[in-house]
């Protein structure tokens, strides 16, 4: 099902952002901001395929129906569809890249050292340091579900040039920032 007005949103994002993949699915996603039709700026939203949440929730639906799951019919749609941070498509006025976004590159790296460190992702978070092209270094903490970094200010995450994984600093840990998902029909 395409849906004509997502196709500005498809486009730039194909054209002009790098996707990522989710640490637990391997789901692809384009991490950008969005500014809404009423002027509101979102930094962090994660632009993935509708398809995959449809699927998903299907599966997760099916499992608390047939008892697989260890929790009820109602415990598992409140999950599917109220805890995440959401806006719809169609709110979506323009997409630009985003000043917070972790490349490619950079995720997994620290994805690897999580799994390499055998951390539970579950209440654990890697510690890590980034260089800045200036040669500056920040702390930071890296948990699976990050795509954004709260960034120091005056910095954007394309200004990182290297990553120590499990590596601190004496100084403030930064950490991530809050991401919406929008969810495409058509991508």
């Amino acid at each position: 099902m395409s849906d004509p007005r997502e196709k500005g949103i498809i486009d730039f994002l194909l054209a002009e952002i790098e996707p990522v993949f989710d640490f637990y699915s391997g789901e692809k996603s384009y991490p950008a901001s969005a500014r809404l039709h009423d002027g509101t700026y979102l930094p962090c939203v994660a632009f993935k395929p509708a398809s995959r949440l449809v699927d998903r929730a299907i599966r997760k639906f099916e499992e608390a129906k047939d008892g697989t799951a260890r929790i009820t019919y109602r415990e598992m749609v409140h999950l599917q569809c109220c805890i995440h941070n959401m806006i719809s498509p169609h709110n979506v006025e323009i997409v630009t890249r985003s000043p917070y976004a972790l490349s490619a590159q950079h995720l997994e790296i620290l994805h690897s050292a999580f799994e390499a460190l055998q951390l539970d992702p579950v209440g654990n978070y890697l510690p890590f340091v980034a260089e800045m092209v200036d040669g500056k270094r920040f702390n930071f903490y890296f948990v699976p579900e990050t795509q954004f970094l709260d960034i120091p200010e005056g910095y954007d995450a394309t200004q990182i040039v290297g990553i120590n994984p499990n590596r601190t600093l004496p100084d403030k840990r930064y950490g991530h920032k809050l991401t919406f998902e929008c969810y495409l029909s058509s991508l």
